[in-house]
């Protein structure tokens, strides 16, 4: 199993109220010592996306002792598809990144600003780690 089937998370929200949306990978690991592994695996993605500015950080999570690398944003999460596509998930964590990579295409083709467009998109983003969505 996969470090990502087994720790990471993908997110898609539409926010209600404003035009914005959320994209986000995020993997956490507990005790301090695992920071490093996280910040490894962040030097290893910027890397190779060629990233000018880091695609993400490694921060406390709110529970004492849990530490996240957290991927924020459309054009960060573009930048990690080729990561999942080469190397795949072995887990049901590989049908929430198909539907979390479905949403990051339609939000950066700005689909959530069109009104009709932003209703679907919000259920969909409900169901990025289960439900319904195909």
């Amino acid at each position: 199993m996969g470090f990502t089937d087994a720790e990471g998370c993908f997110t898609a929200s539409v926010l209600k109220g404003t035009t914005a949306v959320r994209i986000r990978f995020i993997l956490s690991q507990k005790w301090e010592i695992n920071k490093s592994v996280l910040t490894h695996i962040l030097d290893l993605l910027n890397e190779e996306a060629g990233a000018i500015k880091p695609l993400g950080k490694v921060v406390p999570h709110s529970n004492p002792g849990y530490f996240e690398l957290i991927l924020n944003g459309i054009e960060n999460c573009n930048k990690i598809h080729w990561y999942f596509d080469t190397f795949g998930l072995k887990t049901k964590k590989g049908q929430s990144y198909n539907k979390w990579k479905i949403l990051n295409a339609a939000f950066d083709k700005q689909e959530h600003l069109d009104p009709e467009r932003r209703k679907v998109l919000a259920e969909l983003s409900k169901d990025v780690n289960g439900g319904k969505f195909k």
